[in-house]
């Protein structure tokens, strides 16, 4: 708790999703201004960036960050309906409808980017942040249902 302030917003929804379970692990105001900061981060078209989920330190040799990421919203609105318990919200709803419009309907995963470094197509490094997006993605349509 003392040092959840300075770290990346996306270890501070890792922290959030912990506390969905053990609420004892970020106290009610804490956890209610942290919920409002990931809405803030919302973009228009109801997902994430992944540079909202930083900072990070820059990468020279990795894909340029634009839009929306699969990543960044398949993580965040699961963790967000852990935390928040629920889909009533119309921002989760906007949320799921990015992740479901955004999956590849031919191999229906969802495609995310290394934020290292550009891989050689197919590889397994390149696959993995492909592997993680759909593993959250589901999690977060699946939890909705």
């Amino acid at each position: 708790q003392r040092a959840q302030a300075g770290q990346p917003l996306h270890n501070r929804l890792t922290l959030l999703w912990a506390a969905a379970r053990l609420p004892g692990v970020l106290p009610g105001p804490a956890r209610r201004a942290l919920i409002d900061e990931v809405w803030k981060k919302q973009e228009s078209d109801g997902g994430w960036t992944i540079d909202s989920l930083g900072p990070f330190q820059f990468k020279e040799k990795a894909k340029p960050s634009t839009g929306s990421n699969a990543y960044a919203t398949a993580f965040t609105a699961y963790v967000m309906e852990q935390a928040t318990a629920g889909i009533a919200d119309p921002k989760m709803r906007k949320a799921l409808a990015w992740l479901r419009a955004h999956q590849n309907s031919e191999g229906g995963y969802w495609q995310a980017d290394s934020m290292n470094k550009v891989y050689e197509p197919g590889s397994m490094q390149s696959q993995f942040m492909r592997d993680a997006a759909t593993s959250y993605a589901v999690l977060a349509l699946t939890s909705a249902q």
